[in-house]
């Protein structure tokens, strides 16, 4: 992705939203039948080309979509109104004004447009007054109190919103990758189409804040990455960023994650008025690139990222930069998609495994984790369908499999979810590959019923070793993507 890139973005998301005023100068009437989701609506997000930007990134004036009752409804872009009228069900919302039609859904003040005038272009709008409604049904209980989960009840500070989670889970850990020079002027000419090696780590307080930790394959220590900075931004799933490096200083970078890989886009520019746009690709340590990645990014990446697995962000910092890292690296942060840091439990100290291990007999000094296998591969290269796969290896039913991977890409199962959460969503046990082994993780395959050329849809689901259980990391999906999904 590149700063061009950026800039269509922004002018196809204009010009559809010029040619939908156009459309919708023609209004409409309706009878007045109130709706719970009735209120206005403001952008704030823009997807086009698999790129997520912020509404302000793209305009200078608010675009809103106000719902009335009766089906009545005022779309505001450039201080203009224009009338349209809107139904929904429980799964699709649309509204019509003159020419015009929009797609999408509406659910807990949530207004996801999609394909706007079949451009490719989808739009989040967001309805706070509905939202905070919402969330505050959500965490009550009938009488007002603080609902109780699994029976223990919610410390003040242990519960976090829905979208803080989702992006907790999104990011939090350790990712290894390229950072790549795009485009480089004056000054900064020679470093056009440089690569280096890249690590990241977030981390984040039980309050849903984050620390954001950069680094690159690159020296002297002051061209590196310096004066990190990073806010979030839960509504579109996102965390921005701002640093210097080669001694200029960057934009306001918004970072997502897309099918497991982390990307960003930034303009650098210098107090000299050098400039150049670098993109970021990384993913988790431990997760494989795929051959996608190779096409769309850069071979050189995807050919040398599984050298970090096994590795941290310190001991990839400490490679590079020996004892001068550019900035401190935070602790890493273990937060459960509960919304409570897991070191966090009751607020006493405990985690809540202690009691588990005493429950169950467990020894303290148990080491590592033992598991009964009923299906193992053994080969050091990836496992090819049919040859590989254990001839009493059960297929995932797709429509199953397909659920699972949904509640995967979402985050539903997260970093808390263990090995036996997975197996129980796919029905049966993984297939575990012991040839692909590094000290502290597991791997397991499971395969759809579905084919995929010679193939069967499937999924490679990293998990990492924590006491004496197996929690996920990270998933590589083929056949299949988040996409296919949503």
């Amino acid at each position: 992705m590149t700063k061009m890139r950026t800039h269509t973005v922004k002018r196809l998301t204009q010009a559809v939203l010029s040619l939908l005023m156009i459309l919708t100068l023609a209004g409409c009437t309706s009878k007045d039948e109130p709706d719970e989701n009735s209120g206005l609506y403001k952008a704030v997000s823009v997807n086009a080309f698999g790129m997520e930007l912020g509404v302000d990134d793209i305009f200078d004036d608010p675009i809103t979509i106000e719902l009335q009752d009766g089906g009545k409804a005022v779309f505001s872009y450039e201080g203009k109104d224009y009338k349209m009228k809107w139904s929904h069900t429980e799964d699709s919302f649309e509204a019509k004004g003159g020419g015009a039609k929009l797609n999408g859904t509406l659910r807990d003040g949530v207004m996801e447009l999609t394909d706007i005038l079949d451009s490719g272009v989808d739009i989040r709008l967001e309805c706070e007054e509905i939202m905070s409604r919402t969330a505050g049904t959500d965490d009550a209980s009938v009488d007002g109190t603080a609902a109780d989960t699994d029976g223990e009840e919610l410390s003040e500070t242990g519960a976090l919103p829905e979208d803080v989670m989702q992006l907790i889970d999104t990011f939090e850990g350790d990712w290894y990758g390229m950072v790549r020079v795009n485009h480089a002027y004056d000054g900064y000419s020679d470093n056009e189409d440089a690569e280096m090696y890249a690590t990241a780590r977030f981390s984040f307080d039980e309050a849903g804040n984050v620390t954001t930790y950069l680094c690159a394959s690159v020296a002297p220590v002051y061209a590196n990455f310096l004066n990190i900075t990073a806010t979030t931004s839960p509504s579109i799933n996102s965390i921005v960023v701002n640093f210097d490096f080669f001694e200029g200083h960057s934009d306001d970078v918004y970072l997502s994650v897309d099918r497991g890989l982390l990307n960003g886009v930034a303009d650098i520019v210098n107090d000299n008025g050098d400039e150049m746009d670098i993109s970021l690709a990384l993913r988790r340590i431990g997760a494989e690139w795929t051959d996608d990645d190779k096409e769309i990014y850069w071979t050189y990446a995807a050919e040398y990222a599984h050298l970090a697995i096994g590795e941290t962000t310190e001991t990839l910092a400490a490679a590079w930069l020996g004892d001068e890292y550019p900035t401190p690296i935070p602790e890493p942060s273990y937060i459960s998609s509960e919304g409570a840091l897991a070191s966090a439990g009751d607020g006493s100290g405990a985690t809540g495994k202690e009691d588990e291990e005493t429950e169950s007999g467990a020894d303290d000094d148990t080491a590592g984790v033992t598991t009964d296998d009923k299906y193992v591969y053994a080969g050091s290269d990836s496992p090819k369908y049919p040859d590989d796969i254990p001839a009493d290896y059960p297929l995932v039913p797709h429509d199953r499999f397909v659920e699972t991977f949904k509640a995967i890409s979402d985050g539903k199962i997260g970093r808390s979810s263990t090995y036996e959460d997975v197996a129980a969503a796919f029905g049966n046990e993984g297939i575990r590959w012991t040839g692909y082994a590094y000290e502290g993780a597991a791997y397991y395959y499971w395969y759809s019923d579905e084919d995929y050329g010679n193939d069967k849809v499937h999924l490679l689901v990293t998990f990492l070793e924590d006491g004496d259980k197996l929690k996920y990391y990270a998933y590589t999906s083929v056949g299949i993507t988040a996409q296919d999904v949503q």
